[in-house]
């Protein structure tokens, strides 16, 4: 898609990130404290909103609302009565995401197409459900990974001075070395879960059989020290 690609994300997004990052460190410096998951929730927010064109309601309002469609999943995880209302909880978080958010995007965008995801599902004919359930999933795919490593990465870099120094100083090269050696101890998603739709060899002593759940431990290929070399809980940028 156009609206991820490093030209949209140097011309378009880049400069609500900063706009945003801007805003939000004046209010910290105000304030002299902040809950780094708040603030990185509502950076996130703003830049997605940008790229799917969420841009006619309330950010900080809306973050939370986005926030707050994890319930259901949550509530589904933990089981028991909890599972029996979580379908209720995340109808209603929906709700309150298309009433506040969606709808008014929707209106917007059916008088001026502008450049960006909501435009484009309606030129393509979509519905307003089916526009919900897009914006919907963009907001929880791209925010929460997002979100996620900003923590991963605030933690490691305020715990240790060295690193956030060498991260401060560096150019574009050397840090986004230091994300991806955080990425590798730090993996966003730890687990993956698949299904072989054929038999699969080479990789156990007995061939896998076809139709077999598999569950691909990500974090502990990211310690494997045949692959990553020595010491693989050392958090390491020069790491080969």
């Amino acid at each position: 898609q156009g609206y991820f690609s490093p030209q949209a994300i140097t011309k378009r997004h880049m400069r609500v990130m900063e706009q945003n990052t801007d805003m939000l460190i004046a209010e910290f410096r105000r304030k002299g404290q902040v809950h780094i998951d708040d603030l990185s929730l509502r950076l996130v927010a703003a830049v997605a909103a940008e790229i799917i064109g969420l841009t006619n309601s309330d950010i900080k309002g809306m973050a939370k609302r986005i926030a707050g469609a994890f319930d259901g999943a949550m509530l589904t995880s933990r089981g028991g009565w909890r599972k029996l209302i979580a379908p209720l909880v995340a109808a209603f978080n929906g709700l309150q995401i298309y009433y506040f958010d969606v709808r008014p995007a929707i209106a917007a965008r059916r008088e001026q197409r502008q450049e960006d995801v909501i435009s484009r599902l309606l030129d393509e004919g979509r519905s307003d459900k089916e526009i919900l359930i897009e914006c919907i999933t963009f907001c929880l795919a791209g925010m929460t990974t997002t979100r996620e490593l900003m923590i991963m990465a605030a933690w490691h870099m305020l715990e240790n001075d060295d690193l956030r120094q060498r991260f401060l100083n560096g150019d574009d090269a050397e840090k986004t070395a230091i994300l991806r050696e955080i990425l590798r101890l730090e993996p966003l998603a730890s687990m993956i879960y698949r299904r072989t739709t054929g038999e699969v060899t080479g990789v156990t002593p007995e061939p896998i059989p076809a139709d077999t759940n598999l569950t691909l431990h990500i974090r502990a290929a990211n310690l494997d020290e045949a692959h990553v070399g020595a010491c693989p809980l050392t958090l390491d940028p020069d790491r080969a």
